[in-house]
C-alpha cells in the first residue's frame, strides 16, 4: 500500500477520517449552539461588559455596533412613544435596552444552562420583565446624548447621556 495521495489514505483508513470529519463538526456547531444568542439574528454580537460599556464616553468608537450585554434589571417603563425602556445595571453601572414596539425580539429559553429554544415575541412582553431579573440582551448600541437623559447609574443619576441598546434584538433570561 502507497501512502502518496489523500485519496488512498481515506481508503486505507476510512473509519478515521470520518471519526476526524465528525469530530470536527461537532467543533464547529458547539460553540454556535452554546452561543445561539450570539447569531440570532444573523450577526454577530460582541459581548461586553456592562460597566465598561456604560462608562465610555459619548460616541465611543470602541463600544461595538452588535452588542450583548448582561445586567440585571433596575426599572421597566413604557415610554410615551410605545418603547419599553428596561434599565439594566451591573457593578453600579446602568444602561437602557429599548424594545421597539412592531419590532419582534428573540427570547431565548434556557434550560440547564444550555440555550433550547429561540422564539420571536412581541416586545409588549418586555413589560413582563421584573426588576431583580438577570438578562443577556443583544441589539443594536447608541449613545443617547438627548437633554434630560442623564449617566445612568444604581438609585438614579445625573450627568450628560447614557449607553443603550436600541433596538433590543434579542433577550436571554438567565440563571
Amino acid at each position: 500500500m502507497t501512502l502518496d495521495a489523500p485519496e488512498r489514505l481515506t481508503e486505507a483508513f476510512p473509519g478515521i477520517f470520518r471519526a476526524v470529519a465528525g469530530a470536527l463538526l461537532i467543533l464547529l456547531i458547539l460553540p454556535l449552539a452554546t452561543h445561539a444568542t450570539a447569531h440570532a439574528a444573523g450577526r454577530t454580537y460582541h459581548p461586553e461588559a456592562l460597566a465598561w460599556v456604560a462608562a465610555q464616553p459619548t460616541g465611543s468608537p470602541k463600544v461595538p455596533t452588535h452588542l450583548r450585554v448582561e445586567g440585571e434589571v433596575a426599572y421597566v417603563h413604557r415610554e410615551p412613544d410605545g418603547d419599553i425602556h428596561v434599565r439594566l445595571c451591573h457593578n453600579g453601572r446602568c444602561m437602557v435596552a429599548e424594545c421597539v414596539p412592531g419590532m419582534p425580539v428573540s427570547v431565548v429559553e434556557t434550560i440547564a444552562g444550555l440555550p433550547t429554544s429561540t422564539v420571536l415575541v412581541s416586545p409588549a412582553s418586555c413589560i413582563d420583565l421584573r426588576v431583580g431579573n438577570h438578562l443577556a440582551v443583544w441589539g443594536i448600541s447608541r449613545y443617547d446624548g438627548a437633554p434630560g437623559h442623564g449617566e445612568l447609574v444604581e438609585g438614579g443619576g445625573r450627568g450628560g447621556g447614557h449607553w443603550e441598546i436600541h433596538p433590543v434584538e434579542g433577550i436571554e433570561i438567565l440563571p
